[in-house]
């Protein structure tokens, strides 16, 4: 084998090695986007499930920790008529989000504490969520 021959053999083995190393990252980035985007979802779905249930119960103090809503890490935002969810991974950051029922309003603004004491009143017609640090 010439020298010429065995330079063009590794060069190809190297190119062959950057088009696997390529696909493999991609493929990694493109399963943390969709598992982000699935978390976010299930995150924001139980989060309006325990919302939307104890407002029916108001007044009632509830107790919430996201490590428990979720297996993941997640960050929650609510202002008066939204609630979002984010999921942040290495690669890629899934956001989902919904505005809350008209009758229903949060008093706070921000990102919820990860443990946190959500006090549902009723003031009329809309039911009222003050948040408070849990312990």
């Amino acid at each position: 084998m010439t020298s010429y021959e065995l330079v063009v053999s590794v060069n190809v083995a190297v190119a062959v090695m950057v088009v696997i190393s390529t696909v493999v990252v991609n493929s990694l980035i493109t399963v943390e986007a969709v598992e982000n985007e699935k978390i976010a979802e299930l995150a924001l779905a139980r989060l309006e499930d325990i919302v939307l249930h104890a407002a029916a119960e108001a007044p009632l103090v509830v107790e919430v920790n996201l490590a428990e809503v979720v297996f993941r890490p997640v960050e929650v935002e609510v202002n008066e008529s939204a609630m979002a969810v984010r999921v942040r991974g290495i690669f890629a950051t899934a956001v989902r989000s919904s505005k809350l029922p008209s009758y229903l309003r949060f008093n706070y603004t921000g990102l919820l504490p990860s443990r946190s004491l959500l006090y549902f009143t009723k003031l009329g017609g809309t039911v009222v969520v003050n948040v408070r640090r849990g312990g």
